[in-house]
C-alpha cells in the first residue's frame, strides 16, 4: 500500500510538471551519458533541502541495457560520452534503471557481496524552455531528475544534467 502510494504521489506530481516540463517516456530518452549542472553553493541550497551525494562533478551513464553507472569527483573533468563508458565498462555492474512509467524512473543499485539494496524512485522530466538562474541559462531539454519525499510531500532533490557526446 505505501509503495502504491508513493507512485500516485510521484504520478500526479509527474504528470502537473509535464505542463511545464515534458515528462521522460521510454529508455530511449534518457539512453546515453549526462553531467550534472553545477550551481553556486547559495543556489544549490536553494532547490535542494538534502544532497545524498555532495560530489561536486558529477556523471551517469543509462545504458539500453538497463545498466546506469555514475561517478563523482572533486575536480572538473574533460569527459566524452565514450570516455565514460570505457572506464563504466570495468566496473561492476551493480545499478539498474527502469522507466516503471511516464516521468518515473527506478533504479535499484545491488551492493557487492550483499543481499542489501537500494531503491530509488525518481520524478523525471526534460525542461521545458530554457531559463536563467544562478547566472547562467539552463537549456530546454536539460534533464530533471527529482527525488520527493512523501512526508515532506515534496520534492527534495533534483538533478539537472545535459546530455554529452
Amino acid at each position: 500500500m505505501k509503495q502504491s502510494l508513493l507512485f500516485l504521489t510521484l504520478f500526479f506530481y509527474s504528470t502537473f510538471a509535464s505542463a511545464l516540463n515534458p515528462p521522460i517516456k521510454t529508455p530511449e530518452d534518457i539512453i546515453g551519458c549526462w553531467e550534472r549542472i553545477n550551481f553556486s553553493k547559495d543556489a544549490q541550497d536553494k532547490i535542494n533541502e538534502i544532497e545524498p551525494w555532495p560530489g561536486r562533478y558529477q556523471w551517469f551513464c543509462f545504458d539500453a541495457d538497463g545498466n546506469f553507472s555514475s561517478m563523482a569527483s572533486t575536480r572538473p573533468q574533460n569527459v566524452t560520452s565514450k570516455s565514460l563508458q570505457e572506464a563504466f565498462a570495468i566496473l561492476p555492474k551493480e545499478t539498474k534503471y527502469t522507466i516503471i512509467q511516464r516521468g518515473i524512473v527506478k533504479t535499484v543499485q545491488i551492493f557487492q557481496n550483499s543481499t542489501s539494496k537500494q531503491i530509488i524512485h525518481w520524478g523525471a522530466n526534460f525542461l521545458g524552455r530554457s531559463v536563467f538562474f544562478d547566472n547562467k541559462t539552463i537549456k530546454k531539454g536539460t534533464l530533471i531528475m527529482s527525488i520527493y519525499d512523501p512526508e515532506k510531500q515534496k520534492n527534495v532533490y533534483h538533478r539537472y544534467m545535459i546530455k554529452i557526446s
